[in-house]
């Protein structure tokens, strides 16, 4: 077994765990629901009156 490589390797996936939990709690919850793909963001938001009405010109 190459232990200079395992412990590389080992280290290096620390490092992408501790950036992906910093990046992930500083990012805001709508951004978050973005990044995974949750349904919740996925609906059209309901258009107001004003909107319906310009889309209907």
């Amino acid at each position: 077994m190459n232990f200079k490589l395992f412990g590389f390797t080992a280290i290096q996936m620390v490092f992408y765990v501790a950036v992906f939990l910093y990046f992930y709690r500083h990012i805001s919850e709508e951004d978050r629901k973005q990044l995974f793909h949750q349904d919740s963001s996925a609906k059209e938001p309901e258009k107001k009156d004003d909107d319906a009405v310009r889309d209907n010109q």
